[in-house]
């Protein structure tokens, strides 16, 4: 029952501004019985509830030494400080993933690659579409672009799959 509209536009204004929980079985999930759903505050309307989350987790305010976190994905969220100041900033990152240097960029959005998966074995590449049940093999058509939160994963992936050496750059799967 919560009207995001003013989330959604300048000055980007916060409805919520304390957690939320909820029980699981209404928002459809099939977990343990009874179970809750914590949601954390957001900062602001531009800083979200997992950058709360982050920062409760990584407990940088309970630290002598400075301690940097950076989340990027659509936004681009970074915490900074000790037990003495923890700063926190975002900055819209989607246009830098999502057309503006990707040649197959484009927002989230039905179409749009959401997750990857690369068998290191045979390199052989899968990718669940926006909006899709189905998992596609690169193999069948290939799909229209992908997001920022997916080009972000799929380096992840590859870097750890040893896909990617350090530098990024790709070892056997293009050309």
């Amino acid at each position: 029952g919560v009207n995001p509209r003013e989330l959604g536009g300048a000055p980007f204004s916060l409805v919520v501004h304390s957690a939320v929980d909820v029980k699981a079985r209404d928002l459809g999930l099939a977990i343990a019985r009874g179970a809750n759903i914590h949601i954390p505050p957001c900062e602001a309307g531009h800083v979200g509830a997992d950058n709360v989350a982050v920062l409760v987790a990584e407990e940088p305010y309970a630290k002598d030494e400075q301690a940097l976190i950076i989340d990027i994905g659509t936004n681009g969220e970074i915490l900074l400080g000790n037990r003495e100041e923890v700063l926190s900033a975002s900055s819209p990152t989607g246009p830098a993933f999502e057309g503006a240097q990707i040649v197959h960029g484009m927002r989230a959005a039905d179409g749009a690659i959401e997750r990857v998966r690369i068998d290191p074995a045979t390199l052989e590449v899968r990718f669940k579409l926006i909006g899709a049940d189905a998992w596609v093999h690169s193999q069948q058509e290939p799909p229209a672009a992908t997001d920022a939160t997916l080009t972000a994963e799929a380096a992840r992936r590859a870097k750890r799959d040893a896909l990617l050496n350090p530098t990024l750059k790709a070892s056997g799967i293009c050309g």
